[in-house]
């Protein structure tokens, strides 16, 4: 072996070992916030929710910022959105945010109303382009028409009685898969109340959808998208 094969030998040894420590460098921050996060009293749901969170963290913030999100007693959806506000932080601010909004007297609306004020923004892409195109929507005596561009959109539902809701809808990442698209209702022409939808989508798809639907009023059914072009 001549001097120049023996220093790319020794270069490429080099780099070997700096990509080797790279790695388990990363792998030992994913499982260092892990361990950090998790509460002492954890079940398998948070636990999960946890190592998503930290799935990928280069730094233990992500745990200290869920930390800082949970109150000393708190339900399965309390951790969900706190890991899903965490995910990606940078700063306990999101956490902190998180656990100032919700209240001590929490309930599902002050639950969502702070995961929307508080989550980080790289929680709320799938991809660098999100989704785009156009669904007809069947959700019971609702029909309408969903429009994505990107990670927001606009759905607008009718009735033949001639009540109307147009919402925004936000997607999200659900930590148990698939997306979520979070709506906010922006106008109603309807007499009773109408509680904002939750489309749980395992994958967007070009062909007839049956989606989870589950609105902030904890009332669930089944939703039919129907795929129309971009």
């Amino acid at each position: 072996m001549n001097f120049l094969q023996s220093l790319r030998v020794i270069i490429l040894l080099n780099l070997l070992g700096l990509f080797t420590i790279n790695i388990k460098s990363a792998q030992a921050n994913s499982q260092q916030c892990y361990q950090q996060a998790l509460p002492t009293f954890a079940n398998s749901y948070t636990a999960d929710l946890v190592a998503w969170m930290c799935q990928g963290a280069t730094s233990t913030i992500p745990a200290q910022c869920f930390k800082a999100a949970l109150p000393t007693f708190y339900d399965n959806q309390v951790a969900k959105r706190a890991a899903m506000v965490c995910k990606g932080a940078t700063s306990i601010a999101p956490g902190k945010c998180f656990i100032e909004t919700i209240g001590t007297f929490y309930n599902s609306e002050s639950i969502e109303r702070a995961f929307k004020l508080c989550k980080v923004n790289s929680n709320t892409s799938n991809s660098n382009s999100g989704i785009y195109g156009a669904w007809a929507v069947q959700n019971g005596r609702w029909n309408g028409i969903l429009r994505m561009q990107g990670n927001t959109g606009r759905m607008v539902l009718v009735t033949k009685t001639g009540a109307s809701v147009e919402q925004k809808m936000t997607l999200n990442i659900n930590p148990e898969g698939g997306y979520i698209l979070n709506g906010e209702v922006l106008t109603r022409y309807v007499r009773e109340r109408y509680n904002a939808d939750n489309f749980y989508v395992q994958q967007f798809s070009q062909d007839s959808i049956s989606i989870k639907n589950c609105d902030n009023g904890g009332n669930c059914n089944s939703v039919t998208l129907i795929y129309l072009g971009k």
